[in-house]
């Protein structure tokens, strides 16, 4: 085993040495020094661009900003044909692109020469000015450092861009939105070539606005092949593109990303081969349902988070490094690897026992496991009493302590279960609406239990998958549109803070980017 495991090693290794000779630069999957990100004004001040050695993207800023390149500076491959708005959002059922250049005679490549003859689309947010400045961490990450292999930087250094966008003119009766502002974020990090784009808008008027929609990606990208006929399945850019408003994937990321992540054809691609003119090549990042959030005067909307990696290769194995590096850098805490194990009593006597043999054989976690007993939901003050003494106990003898909550797959009743569109069903056959009163109040007791016990790690079962709720009766949101997104905001908020507590998240879906540490391994379930 020990021979096979040196093998494989010294294969990888010998890998990325080879690649790093073939593209003539040190490889960052080795060695990632070398490659701080920066941010500088291009093109006589008409320009602003992010580069870090391996990946740059330059935004034109005049006469209104756009994104006209995104390059691949080890393979020197150029990702962007066509010149889109930065963003698009629609408010109060007026939908305004955000940023964006309109004149560009062909959408298959771009012309430096065309940008300059290129105008502003006056009915579109126009940039105003920019802001610079360090990478901030996303939340509070509180690190248990004796499970990671190493002292991981949180936020992972880099350099952030804000480009801030007002209307010159409104429609006539909605002068109000004059006074909102729109911030296309920026953040590209050091020794990666990945950058992360989100967008936020804040009120400035005297009137609550509806956010219906947004989009907070717009990139006419290099087609990854054509086609002359119609092809069931595509191959896209070469370029992993995954956001931090996943769920309902289990152990799949791919099932995450249909949520959020979206490779549509493009209806301005004249000139592309395919004949159906349907190559799969304009990549958009919105929200499957709404949000439909709404914004009082003087607060903000946020939408979630794109991560773009290029990849400088088609090899199966280096994606997949660079994958697992990316996640190493915008989520570390996937890198805490506790030895735990499940005990399937939660009385004192078995919890214990579990504590003290852990203690004795170098184990480092104690979940008290599905059917155990274990209730984080019964807020009486025998439980909690009796739980906070058993995780003082693990405490005394260097051991976490914590357990398991069934949330999504399960029955309620009371009206407080999701109401599903004609032709849909739950992910998991049944599940709470986690914006009915039940739902809000399991996490009102969640976060209360765990404040007052000290315990330090949830295995959260059936997380949210994603199901939709047409009701209008719960309190916590309005109707179909707004559902997702607030479901999804309520539990991603509480596993923030789960971590900010450093609380151990262990969730059998991917939740990754909000605080996750692990998922759960493939297998199946069968009875004899």
């Amino acid at each position: 085993m020990n021979c096979k495991k040196a093998f494989w090693g010294v294969s990888i290794l010998t890998f990325l040495l080879f690649t790093s000779l073939v593209y003539g630069q040190k490889d960052w999957l080795i060695d990632a020094t070398g490659y701080p990100a920066k941010i500088t004004t291009t093109d006589s001040g008409k320009a602003i661009q992010l580069s870090n050695g391996l990946v740059s993207r330059t935004i034109r800023i005049s006469p209104n900003a756009a994104t006209v390149s995104f390059f691949n500076l080890a393979t020197e491959e150029e990702f962007v044909r066509s010149v889109r708005p930065e963003a698009e959002i629609e408010i109060d059922s007026l939908i305004f692109p955000i940023g964006g250049l309109l004149g560009q005679p062909v959408h298959n490549y771009l012309l430096p020469e065309w940008i300059e003859t290129m105008k502003a689309d006056p009915a579109a947010f126009q940039f105003t000015g920019f802001i610079t400045g360090e990478t901030k961490e996303r939340f509070t990450w509180k690190k248990r450092l004796s499970w990671m292999p190493e002292d991981l930087p949180w936020p992972p250094p880099g350099k952030a861009l804000t480009l801030n966008f007002k209307l010159d003119q409104a429609p006539k009766g909605r002068e109000y939105l004059r006074d909102m502002t729109v911030r296309v974020h920026y953040e590209i990090y050091d020794g990666i070539p990945l950058i992360s784009k989100w967008i936020s808008v804040v009120n400035g008027s005297n009137k609550t606005v509806t956010i219906d929609h947004f989009k907070s990606e717009i990139l006419a990208v290099v087609e990854g092949e054509s086609s002359v006929g119609v092809k069931k399945q595509w191959r896209y850019p070469n370029m992993t593109v995954e956001t931090d408003y996943a769920f309902g994937g289990g152990m799949s990321t791919e099932s995450c990303w249909d949520k959020s992540v979206f490779w549509q054809t493009d209806s301005l691609y004249l000139t592309q081969v395919n004949y159906q003119r349907k190559t799969p090549c304009l990549l958009v990042c919105r929200p499957q349902y709404g949000p439909a959030q709404e914004v009082k005067p003087g607060e903000k909307f946020e939408s979630f988070r794109t991560f773009e990696l290029l990849h400088d290769s088609w090899d199966r194995e280096r994606q997949g490094l660079a994958q697992r590096k990316m996640y190493r850098t915008i989520a570390p805490w996937v890198t805490e690897n506790p030895i735990l194990m499940h005990v399937r009593r939660a009385d004192n006597k078995a919890v214990k026992l579990a504590i003290d043999q852990c203690a004795k054989v170098g184990f480092e976690q104690v979940i008290m496991t599905f059917g155990s007993g274990f209730n984080p939901e019964d807020e009486s003050e025998e439980n909690i009493r009796r739980m906070k003494a058993l995780a003082d106990y693990a405490h005394f003898k260097g051991i976490a302590l914590g357990g398991y909550s069934l949330l999504a797959s399960r029955h309620v009743g009371g009206g407080n279960d999701v109401v599903m569109p004609e032709g849909m069903s739950p992910t998991f056959g049944h599940s709470p609406c986690l914006q009915s009163q039940w739902g809000r109040d399991y996490f009102r007791k969640l976060y209360r239990f765990f404040e007052r016990t000290g315990m330090d790690v949830l295995e959260h079962d059936g997380s949210y998958p994603g199901d939709v709720c047409a009701s209008t009766e719960h309190s916590g949101h309005r109707g179909l549109a707004d559902s997702q997104w607030k479901q999804f905001i309520e539990i991603r908020d509480f596993y923030r803070w789960c971590r900010s507590q450093g609380i151990y998240l262990n969730v059998p879906d991917w939740y990754f980017l909000n605080g996750s540490s692990k998922t759960r391994l493939a297998h199946r379930q069968t009875h004899c």
